[in-house]
């Protein structure tokens, strides 16, 4: 299942939300034994943020994947960040990860899509205009968020209305991050769309999500942040979503 994160201007940390969500992801997937072993995939050509956020180097197993995409090679080239994550980085120069996208553009989305369990795509700040505005193509869920005041919902409301002419039938939501000042429904109800859930805005949370060891005292304070909790509930409703799309 392929859950593509989108933001608009002015928006909140696509990066940080996407990594939330497939942290608890690999909590089930480690559960359920699927050993595929993608959880993120940064598809953002604006240059990959998770390398920098955690300390982790190396060369960009999204470039590697590629020149060999194909859903039993993934996991190859997949890394641990942050800790517990499986994640396909892009590489943190805009040109290069531009182009490491363009490279592939019409096939991440099918062939992420078909990894056993959730990917969930950072796919950064979406434009219509931007020649690697397809790259939400086989998404089997397209994410908006935003932070739940004017601006962002402003910013928001025309993002909304392109992604819906490009992916439709497949379904779109709104994440808000926060509760203030306006409410998850009152958000949903002025962009046309579903309302998924809200993730907490939580700074310790945050703080220990990008913590570099995985060490005892981060293992203590990240699964029962407040971040992490939300995290769980939102990735329940948008599992809940798509299984629903998928019955009717």
């Amino acid at each position: 299942m392929l859950v593509s994160l989108i933001s608009a201007k002015g928006s909140p940390g696509v990066t940080t939300a996407a990594a939330a969500l497939a942290s608890v992801g690999a909590e089930q997937r480690a559960s359920s034994g699927w050993h595929q072993g993608v959880d993120l995939a940064e598809l953002d050509p604006a240059g990959g943020d998770v390398e920098p956020l955690t300390g982790v180097t190396g060369e960009s197993g999204l470039l590697r994947a590629a020149g060999d995409l194909r859903v039993d090679s993934l996991a190859a080239y997949a890394v641990e960040a942050p800790a517990g994550v499986r994640a396909l980085l892009a590489p943190t120069s805009p040109s290069e990860a531009a182009s490491t996208v363009m490279a592939a553009l019409d096939d991440w989305g099918p062939v992420l899509s078909t990894v056993a369990g959730f990917v969930i795509a950072d796919i950064g700040r979406w434009e219509r205009v931007h020649p690697a505005a397809g790259r939400l193509a086989g998404s089997d869920l397209v994410v908006t968020l935003c932070r739940p005041d004017a601006r962002g919902v402003e910013h928001l409301r025309h993002v909304v209305a392109d992604v819906w002419a490009l992916v439709r039938p497949t379904p779109v939501v709104v994440v808000t991050v926060g509760a203030q000042p306006y409410g998850l429904r009152e958000v949903a109800a002025a962009l046309g769309v579903f309302p998924a859930g809200s993730l907490a805005w939580d700074p310790r949370g945050v703080a220990a999500l990008w913590a570099e060891q995985a060490g005892p005292r981060r293992i203590r304070r990240w699964p029962s942040s407040s971040l992490a909790r939300s995290a769980r509930q939102v990735l329940a409703a948008l599992v809940g979503v798509v299984e629903r799309e998928t019955v009717t």
